[in-house]
């Protein structure tokens, strides 16, 4: 079975680097451009354009005086530049597309800047060659493997990365019986909590992270518009959003990985995050915000999507199961009201006495789901 993995790399040379702006600022103008020539025939009501003749457009304007400057970027970064607006035109008039919108234009600053290369990439160790700049170091932190693709150039927080997608063949086997077993309550206190005792939080440095970032919010709201002070204070910002990214993809990855790695079987909750973030009548706004916040800052549909991709590589199964009363059900006697979880840590049966971490309980209750829902299958769970 074959597999796609991207390796991610941070570029080193500053100077060359330099130049990767001017290409990226050549990507947005030629995107912007076919937008408003896309969007004024859909005003006329008339067909837009394919691919190919925004293709054909674009030598058009790379021999324009206006916009010579498009003849020093490189050719098939513009193109691919072109496909997606073509791809995202198409998703916006699909109706199975769950995100249909149509493309808006990109703006310096507020958008990815990023150039792609279709072809493989030319490596020399630890350095890429990349047309019309030459060869870039990057700090090389493993080992890339497969057959080569294409790759992407990205900028994220005044850093260059480059994204090098390879083709692995993978002998996937999957799994005839299940030996492991685990299911997975998610929560807001504590993110994940096992059904085997195992608890996944988010460091105390996340805490500590989001302080500093409400600090600096504080002064930049104090700052006059687009002053010196609003820029350096705004770039602060910046620099600490990007690392409250980093670590909590880092505790996604690690927890993810564990998991996977040591059980054949992983049950989730299919929470409709959408749903649950909506704000109702009669919550107050505040409470409501500070709730959807926290709820949002534990991405558990990221989770879901590592877990699901890295047991595909694996071999293992992932199951989500209803979670409509998880929390209220006693996972010894089976039985569910509403007052047998009176408090968010503890959970108390007021028919049988069982205690137990609420928490603890709930995941009890998503593995027993995601088994009787597994037994028809034809999979046996070895004790």
């Amino acid at each position: 079975m074959k597999i796609k993995k991207a390796f991610k790399f941070r570029l080193k040379s500053k100077p060359k680097l330099k130049k990767l702006n001017q290409f990226t600022g050549s990507c947005r103008f030629v995107w912007n451009k076919a937008l408003a020539l896309q969007l004024d025939r859909l005003n006329h009501k008339e067909y837009i354009h394919s691919y190919c003749d925004l293709a054909s457009m674009l030598v058009k304007w790379k021999n324009n005086e206006d916009t010579l400057f498009l003849k020093d970027a490189n050719a098939q970064a513009l193109q691919q530049t072109l496909k997606s607006l073509d791809r995202a035109f198409k998703d916006a008039f699909d109706k199975k597309h769950p995100d249909k919108r149509i493309p808006v234009f990109k703006k310096k600053g507020k958008c990815t800047e990023s150039i792609r290369i279709p072809n493989a990439p030319t490596l020399n160790d630890n350095a890429v060659y990349i047309p019309k700049i030459g060869w870039c170091k990057f700090f090389k932190s493993r080992e890339i493997e497969g057959n080569l693709k294409n790759f992407t150039i990205l900028k994220n927080c005044s850093k260059w990365y480059i994204s090098i997608q390879a083709e692995i063949e993978a002998d996937i086997k999957p799994v005839e019986q299940i030996n492991n077993s685990v299911g997975i309550d998610l929560g807001v206190n504590t993110t994940i909590t096992c059904s085997d005792g195992k608890k996944y939080n988010h460091i105390k440095k996340l805490d500590e992270l989001e302080l500093k970032k409400t600090r600096i919010q504080k002064n930049l709201s104090r700052k006059t518009l687009r002053s010196n002070n609003w820029y350096k204070n705004k770039t602060k910002l910046t620099k600490i959003n990007s690392k409250i990214s980093r670590v909590r993809k880092d505790f996604l990855h690690k927890a993810s990985t564990e998991i996977i790695k040591n059980h054949d079987l992983t049950i989730l909750e299919d929470l409709k995050i959408k749903s649950m973030t909506e704000h109702k009548k009669g919550t107050g706004k505040c409470f409501k915000a500070k709730l959807n916040k926290a709820i949002l800052g534990q991405c558990w549909f990221e989770l879901k999507r590592q877990l699901e991709y890295k047991a595909d590589w694996s071999g293992v199964i992932v199951l989500t199961v209803d979670p409509a009363y998880t929390s209220q059900e006693c996972s010894k006697c089976g039985h569910t009201e509403k007052d047998n979880r009176k408090t968010q840590a503890e959970f108390v049966c007021l028919r049988c006495n069982y205690t137990a971490n609420a928490d603890e309980n709930a995941s009890k209750n998503i593995l027993q789901r995601g088994l009787t829902l597994l037994g028809d299958i034809g999979y046996q769970k070895v004790a």
